[in-house]
């Protein structure tokens, strides 16, 4: 869920990009996962209006499916983040053009 406030690689360059995996796990039935390569300012703003938001959040899928969390801070425990260098970024993204993978599902504020 953390990550990134001024993180360097192996090289001590300072990471621009993060790597944001999701995952949860839908009324026992199955997992939801997938992940989005993002600009870390990008992930540090939608970290910090997750902090913020006290209610109810539900994100649908499927046809009829949702995962539902009691606050923002609840639904940030489906994310695990890791910095990445500018290699590893270029790596992915050549890999997956669109920057994302699978069911990556971000509340919309």
């Amino acid at each position: 869920m953390g990550c990134c406030h001024n993180v360097e690689d192996s090289q001590g360059d300072v990471i621009m990009k993060v790597l944001v995996k999701f995952e949860a796990d839908y009324a026992d039935e199955f997992d939801v996962y997938g992940f989005q390569i993002m600009d870390k300012d990008k992930w540090l703003k939608y970290k910090a209006k997750l902090m913020d938001h006290e209610g109810t959040i539900e994100i649908y899928f499927g046809t009829n499916e949702a995962i539902v969390a009691e606050s923002g801070e609840e639904f940030l425990y489906n994310y695990t983040v890791i910095g990445i260098s500018g290699t590893e970024s270029s790596h992915l993204e050549k890999l997956f053009p669109n920057g994302n993978y699978g069911n990556f599902l971000m509340w919309e504020y």
